[in-house]
């Protein structure tokens, strides 16, 4: 999450350390096993990363190594081969929004990282696609991310529908657009 250490993974870890779940591990190539902020300590390992689009590098990231791609850092890092997570919580379009960029195009992004994930983790493992909150920063608009919204349900759908181990998260509501 933009503009808060541990976004939202912090407040997830300690809810779920309050309903009685004691083997939580968070996994993924940046963060700490332990970390704190607003008083709460938590698990930060995760593989989030602030600015990134879909798949598409964007311009910045063209002139600047070539970073801006979470599938592209997935793949490099060969993280979901490495962390075999059970659970991938996926929420990422902001960027993908701000850039104007198409839903079909990015549904093809979608698609390619959920392929990817789905190849590297666990067989039984579960990938929520969640929707991107009311961001509007940078010229998104409340239009674009609802339509974006639905492209991720679509996506979500297409492969449940397949007897994919994917579902979609409807979390825009309790994001508060930062």
């Amino acid at each position: 999450g933009m503009g808060e250490n541990g976004g939202y993974r912090k407040y997830l870890y300690n809810s779920l350390k309050q309903m009685g779940y004691s083997k939580i591990d968070m996994v993924g190539p940046e963060g700490s096993n332990s970390a704190s902020a607003n008083g709460i300590t938590y698990d930060d390992n995760h593989a989030g990363y602030s600015g990134y689009q879909i798949k598409e590098i964007p311009d910045w990231g063209k002139q600047q190594g070539n970073q801006g791609s979470l599938y592209n850092k997935l793949v490099e890092q060969n993280a979901v081969a490495k962390a075999q997570p059970d659970i991938i919580l996926l929420i990422i379009g902001t960027n993908d929004m701000t850039a104007n960029r198409s839903m079909d195009a990015c549904a093809s992004d979608l698609r390619a990282v959920i392929d990817y994930m789905l190849k590297d983790m666990p067989s039984d493992g579960m990938i929520f696609m969640g929707s991107i909150p009311e961001f509007t920063a940078y010229g998104g608009n409340a239009q674009r991310v609802a339509n974006y919204n639905s492209t991720v349900k679509q996506v979500a759908q297409e492969y449940a529908s397949k007897g994919k181990n994917v579902r979609f998260a409807d979390v825009h509501g309790c994001l508060n657009g930062t």
